[in-house]
């Protein structure tokens, strides 16, 4: 699969949220990402007891992407799905192995500038 998927922006990327699949061409790091965003929106927080439920299926599918994963890409968006899920102290496992900075940012924030660098990359 290819890195990143330079010939999208942000704003196509999140457009992309209305399909039922992620764009074609995006690395798993990215689809994670766009998974996370369908299940509640990009940057909604899940209460632990919502990722148990069906109903983020999505969720799941994004944490089941990057688990896989074992470059900076994906560690960065593990720790996110671990901010997102409120389980900081696993996010910030991940943030270290992926040399990020616990982020300050709210989580909409956070999953932008996350999306921007990987579309970027």
């Amino acid at each position: 699969m290819t890195t990143g998927s330079p010939n999208l922006s942000l704003e196509e990327f999140t457009a992309a949220l209305d399909n039922s699949t992620p764009p074609d061409g995006l690395d798993n790091a990215l689809q994670a990402l766009w998974y996370e965003a369908r299940s509640s929106g990009p940057g909604a927080t899940l209460p632990r007891k919502s990722i148990d439920d069906a109903m983020s299926d999505d969720w799941n599918r994004a944490h089941e992407l990057v688990q896989r994963l074992r470059d900076e890409r994906g560690r960065w968006v593990h720790g996110y799905l671990h901010r997102v899920e409120g389980d900081d102290d696993n996010a910030r496992g991940w943030y270290k192995r992926a040399e990020q900075p616990f982020p300050t940012l709210s989580l909409a924030d956070e999953w932008a500038q996350i999306a921007v660098a990987l579309l970027a990359r």
